[in-house]
């Protein structure tokens, strides 16, 4: 969000087929060079400098960042969830793996209680836990209120 808004991502070297793949809008390398960038300042500048571009350029932004969606912990939840219950952790399993390195889609499984309660896609596993998480947290949610 914040490496967008300031045009970093315009700013990234990337090969030919990572632009292809929409790799100058992923999440993932546009934050690793948002770090990158306050690495440089904290080794070009020190301590000081760093934290005053991070209060400026992140914090400043910190209600719209927690706000998005994709920064919910779904697994976070679920585990909640099934702790409160007595029932042990969840697990995750793959499913699936489709497509060239560049453009990856996982398929994961959530397993509770010796079932699957949830299925989630997504470009990396992470994303795709997430979503079975969340499929899971709903099914769980909707059986509760039959």
């Amino acid at each position: 969000m914040v490496g967008k808004e300031s045009g970093l991502n315009m700013l990234i070297l990337l090969s030919a087929e990572e632009e292809k793949s929409g790799g100058r809008n992923r999440t993932s390398i546009i934050s690793d060079a948002l770090e990158a960038v306050i690495g440089a300042i904290y080794l070009d500048s020190g301590l000081n400098a760093a934290r005053t571009f991070i209060y400026r350029i992140i914090l400043s932004h910190k209600d719209d960042i927690l706000s998005d969606a994709n920064q919910h912990n779904y697994k976070g939840e679920l585990l909640e969830y099934l702790q409160a219950r007595g029932e042990a952790a969840p697990h995750y399993e793959v499913l699936s793996e489709e497509g060239p390195d560049h453009e990856k889609i996982f398929k994961i499984a959530v397993h509770t209680g010796g079932k699957i309660t949830g299925v989630g896609t997504g470009q990396s596993k992470k994303e795709a836990e997430q979503r079975a998480a969340a499929e899971s947290l709903v099914n769980f949610r909707r059986n509760e209120n039959c």
